[in-house]
């Protein structure tokens, strides 16, 4: 059984997607914060519980701060 406590990218990156597609579009840096927001909130939506959340709302994050620099520079 793979450690929950560090989210393979792989499912953090599932997650991310199925965030996108039931509450999304993302369209603004705020629309990611509103989403991290919501992942931190809820981690029993999570099936990995709050590791898998926290991952998933530090991969929000990145993206709300990749718009905030204008899409410049790798998404990291």
């Amino acid at each position: 059984m793979p450690d929950i406590s560090d989210p393979h990218p792989s499912l953090v990156a599932k997650e991310v997607s199925e965030v996108l597609a039931d509450y999304g579009p993302a369209t603004t840096p705020e629309d990611y914060e509103r989403l991290a927001r919501g992942a931190e909130t809820n981690p029993k939506a999570y099936d990995g519980g709050p590791a898998l959340a926290h991952a998933v709302a530090a991969e929000l994050r990145r993206r709300a701060d990749h718009m905030r620099r204008g899409g410049i520079g790798p998404l990291l």
